[in-house]
């Protein structure tokens, strides 16, 4: 009955929607309409899924993940890593009017250390009106790479960063010197984006973008269906269901896509404290997973991994996929829960000391297959004796769960992952890791203060085999990113630094047809 009235409230504000739309056409505007799952534009000045089209970066990234000149139309790195001047475009301006430079740049990262502070930085130079010298206090392989994703390197309007220096200093409003610009929000409702006609790179094809509110994934689709959306799929809080994939491929006049993701998502164990900090019992609950079985719902738009790494990451191993220690094996999974006391006293669900095995999976609203990935582990280690109870929660309950321990098994959203940042997962300081293990934060370290891409891999790959050898996760989930837009959206290429900004270069494409109004 609730998925019902969901469903029916979305399609009635949609309704609404389209008819004031119909009430007054504007000829020669290009206006293309984004599905997307929740409202996440903050009204005093932060933004998630359209802040690629408002912040710019220093680089950005190829189809290959090199980095590509931005806001700096080149670099040059020390001999020991340690220092990268950036020479900056010049005639750039901030939407506000001001000025794109060396100053504005380094009151950014002097100021908005929510961004600049996660570097070791131990100053920033201004060595000329457009070159900025930052100095490191190490080496850091990974910098540009970072420095190419929004959240790790967008640069701000100095007149929209509030708060004096040396205290939290907060983005009031969202003015950067992108291809687009906040017109207008409907809070919980919509927002709309209107290009930026000043813009540095040229004309922005597409001139305005209204994203609309639509909480349920099926209705997302039947919107795109029937014209009312153009896009959906842009982000995990918009994914689009495996079951809906087939009605849109059996739509010629859409378009579904599935681009590789760095993205891996662990179904994790709590192993910081509860039940599931028995290695045995872990280890068996891994046996008893088929893989084969979750595979068939997430293709294909996804599937499952024996590593914690995407096939598409440097860092990937191949060999660890064929670790026969991940198998599926009832016999042995059985084998091990005895070992580790747990006894079959009648009945359907082993014991210990006069307790069932009783463990709870718990996963966010965003995830559309997974409570049927979460039916089929329940069924499977059911066939071992353990009862699992499920639980569907808003995602920032699960942040929560994460960050306090108050989980036995939960779907992480892999933070980490999408910027090749094991600690982020995996360190036992990191706020939403999934680890607490002293040996695995040494390794973590030595990785993140390598001075190579070299050396890293090898550390990577101490870290890989502890991660697969210690059983700390259930089972690691690779969600290529989907999305599915109508035929007439042309020459769009979808952004390969962020998942969340999947649209960053929507601003080249062209809307053939008649716009809308």
């Amino acid at each position: 009955m609730k998925r019902v009235f969901v469903v029916l409230l979305a399609w009635l504000v949609m309704g609404a929607f389209m008819l004031a739309g119909c009430q007054k056409k504007e000829s020669g505007w290009q206006e293309l309409v984004v599905g997307v799952g929740r409202d996440t534009v903050d009204p005093n000045g932060g933004m998630w899924e359209s802040r690629g089209l408002v912040f710019e970066t220093l680089v950005s990234l190829d189809q290959q993940g090199e980095p590509l000149p931005l806001l700096a139309k080149k670099w040059l790195v020390s001999a020991d890593g340690k220092e990268y001047t950036f020479f900056l475009r010049e005639n750039v301006q901030f939407h506000d009017g001001s000025r794109f430079d060396a100053r504005s740049l380094k009151e950014n990262v002097d100021r908005l250390r929510s961004v600049w502070g996660k570097y070791p930085l131990a100053k920033v130079e201004i060595i000329g009106d457009y070159s900025v010298r930052f100095c490191l206090t190490r080496p850091y392989p990974l910098f540009l790479w970072h420095l190419s994703q929004i959240k790790d390197g967008m640069i701000v309007s100095p007149g929209a960063l509030k708060g004096a220096s040396g205290s939290d200093v907060v983005v009031a409003a969202p003015v950067g010197t992108g291809p687009y610009r906040l017109k207008e929000h409907v809070g919980g409702q919509s927002w709309t984006m209107e290009a930026n006609e000043g813009y540095w790179q040229g004309d922005v094809g597409i001139k305005r973008i209204k994203y609309f509110v639509i909480p349920d994934a099926h209705s997302r689709v039947m919107a795109l269906e029937s014209g009312q959306i153009q896009i959906t799929g842009i982000s995990p809080l918009s994914r689009i269901a495996a079951g809906d994939m087939q009605l849109i491929e059996k739509n010629k006049g859409l378009v579904l896509k599935h681009v590789p993701s760095y993205v891996v998502r662990p179904l994790a164990f709590n192993t910081k404290k509860g039940i599931m900090t028995d290695p045995l019992l872990r280890e068996a609950l891994v046996k008893a997973v088929n893989r084969a079985d979750i595979d068939t719902v997430l293709k294909p738009g996804g599937t499952t991994l024996a590593t914690p790494v995407s096939p598409v990451s440097p860092y990937y191993l191949k060999d660890l996929e064929n670790d026969g220690n991940r198998r599926h094996d009832l016999a042995e999974a059985k084998e091990l829960l005895k070992r580790a006391g747990w006894e079959n006293k009648g009945g359907n669900v082993l014991q210990k000391a006069g307790k069932p095995l009783q463990v709870e999976l718990i996963y966010s609203q965003t995830e559309p297959e997974m409570a049927q990935i979460a039916s089929i582990i329940q069924q499977q280690l059911k066939a071992v004796g353990v009862e699992m109870k499920i639980s569907q929660i808003e995602s920032g309950a699960l942040f929560t769960a994460l960050a306090k321990g108050e989980y036995d098994i939960i779907a992480a959203p892999g933070i980490g992952s999408s910027s090749l940042d094991f600690s982020m997962d995996y360190h036992s300081q990191g706020k939403y890791s999934v680890a607490a293990d002293r040996e695995l934060d040494k390794m973590l370290e030595a990785f993140d203060g390598a001075v190579s891409i070299e050396q890293q891999k090898t550390i990577g790959r101490q870290i890989q085999e502890k991660i697969l050898k210690d059983n700390l996760v259930l089972l690691f989930i690779n969600k290529y990113r989907s999305f599915a837009h109508v035929a007439g959206l042309q020459g769009f290429e979808p952004a390969l630094e962020e998942e969340v900004n999947l649209m960053r270069h929507i601003w080249k494409a062209r809307l053939a047809g008649e716009s809308r109004g």
